[in-house]
């Protein structure tokens, strides 16, 4: 797998080079207002910016059929391109941890530790998702139905829970006791429950990577 990854770091780095300016603008911005959620929303971002650009890149070059001619296994493809999207994020991840560290020391923010490192576990846990499950359908079907996907799997909850809030609204049903009892419950074991839900992304991207070999394995060319 050394030879593909290799060669995919080679196709892909002039991209990832303009790719990372987005995590390097959040950083910015979030040392310029002092709150390190900002940084932790790239790992976000990047979870959604790294297929679209590995696989627009590779299909817009014919690079995965012409990968395939190597001395390389189809399977090899795979776990190259996910071991490759852990390693990004795992960098940008320990950027982000150092930098909430970093601020909780300068701004005495210690009591504050906790939430923010929360903060980057969950957005950690939903780059995972994203990442894995654009994967496994790009290796399937394309990046660009992919990226439908994913779309669709982002603004579909945020749209039905705006309907919710907009119809309970007209018909005089308030929601504050509803938000009240998740503020709270978001403070009381925030950080437990963030590492939970990286726990269960982590499963979901090792099913995704599965999937993904799988898929490419019988998928024709």
């Amino acid at each position: 797998m050394r030879a593909i990854f290799y060669a995919d770091w080679i196709n892909l780095r002039g991209s990832l080079r303009v790719m990372l300016l987005t995590p390097a603008a959040f950083l910015a911005w979030a040392l310029a207002i002092g709150e390190p959620i900002f940084f932790c929303v790239s790992l976000v971002v990047m979870g959604y910016l790294f297929p679209n650009t590995a696989f627009s890149v590779e299909e817009s070059t014919g690079w995965n059929r012409l990968s395939l001619s190597l001395p390389v296994t189809r399977a090899d493809v795979v776990n190259s391109r996910f071991v490759m999207a852990v390693l990004i994020h795992a960098v940008l991840a320990a950027v982000g941890a150092a930098f909430v560290l970093v601020h909780a020391v300068l701004t005495d923010g210690t009591p504050e530790l906790a939430d923010h490192l929360a903060e980057l576990l969950a957005c950690a846990a939903v780059a995972m998702l994203l990442n894995g499950v654009q994967m496994a359908a790009a290796f399937r079907w394309g990046i660009r139905k992919a990226a439908y996907l994913v779309m669709g799997l982002i603004w579909v909850p945020m749209l039905a829970c705006t309907l919710l809030y907009i119809g309970c609204e007209r018909l005089g049903i308030s929601l504050q006791p509803l938000l009240t009892a998740l503020k709270a419950w978001n403070v009381t074991g925030g950080l437990l429950r963030a590492m939970i839900a990286l726990g269960i992304a982590v499963l979901t991207y090792v099913l995704c990577w599965r999937i993904s070999v799988q898929v490419y394995q019988k998928k024709e060319l």
